[in-house]
């Protein structure tokens, strides 16, 4: 979740999270149109006493760094990508069968919380786990089952992903 609300404070109007699966490997993708980096601040970005964010408010940037440090812990990696004006593209691979690779967590609701979280950028989502996958965005979900702010239709939405993800835990099966 940091490193797509990091897709979403750098202004994108497009973000497409990725999230693929195997047997011992969990890797994720977070892509987007925003302000993306300079090269000088590209070179700075693992550093936890670099961030983009008003020094009033936080002093240091864990989020990056974090994620580095916990994919490297399991023999996995993180990559970085970024133009400015063009976007910015951060890739993370797990190896889930290392002993310090932390549990993946709740995917369904997370996945839900990132199509539902707002409204003005086009999220769409991507799932692939050996043979069966899934893609869904928030534009679509609008479109098919109307104002996504909606209690009804975000319950639906959590649903829909409960639905999927448990098609996806059938695949390891």
């Amino acid at each position: 979740m940091d490193i797509f609300q990091n897709a979403l404070v750098s202004g994108a109007s497009k973000i497409h999270v990725t999230i693929e699966e195997s047997d011992s490997w969990f890797a994720f993708t977070v892509s987007d149109n925003g302000k993306g980096m300079t090269e000088d601040f590209l070179k700075k970005v693992f550093d936890p006493f670099i961030t983009t964010r008003d020094s009033q408010v936080r002093r240091v940037g864990l989020g990056l760094p974090f994620l580095k440090q916990a994919a490297e812990m399991t023999g996995g990696r993180v990559s970085l990508e970024s133009s400015p004006g063009k976007g910015t593209k951060v890739r993370a691979s797990f190896n889930m069968k290392h002993v310090d690779c932390q549990p993946v967590g709740d995917i369904a609701g997370t996945l839900a919380a990132i199509v539902l979280s707002n409204n003005s950028v086009e999220i769409t989502v991507s799932r692939k786990k050996k043979d069966f996958q899934y893609q869904l965005s928030n534009v679509e979900l609008r479109e098919t089952l109307g104002n996504l702010s909606n209690p009804v239709v975000m319950k639906a939405v959590f649903d829909i992903f409960k639905e999927l993800e448990s098609k996806l835990a059938d695949e390891l099966s």
